[in-house]
């Protein structure tokens, strides 16, 4: 990866975390917490358990997935609004 979509990838992830409410789409979760562009890379990070893996909780209703915002803060090292900090 290069220094330049290094960058737009952080960007990115900065500007998802910032907008997003208790829950996140797969793929920006993707974004924030691997790195990764790509909606089908987050799906198949998602069948292998790689969220679960860095502890990031994935809410699955019917056909919908959403995964838990502040575990992926957490998981970032960032603060929550739930602990105090946000």
């Amino acid at each position: 990866m290069t220094a330049a979509t290094e960058t737009t990838v952080a960007q990115a992830a900065t500007r998802i975390l910032a907008t997003a409410g208790p829950t996140m789409t797969v793929p920006d979760a993707t974004v924030a917490v691997f790195g990764c562009v790509g909606r089908n890379t987050g799906y198949q990070l998602l069948a292998r358990g790689a969220f679960e893996e860095v502890g990031v909780r994935v809410l699955r209703h019917g056909r919908s997935v959403r995964v838990v915002t502040a575990d992926v803060r957490r998981a970032l090292g960032l603060s929550t609004i739930e602990e105090g900090n946000g």
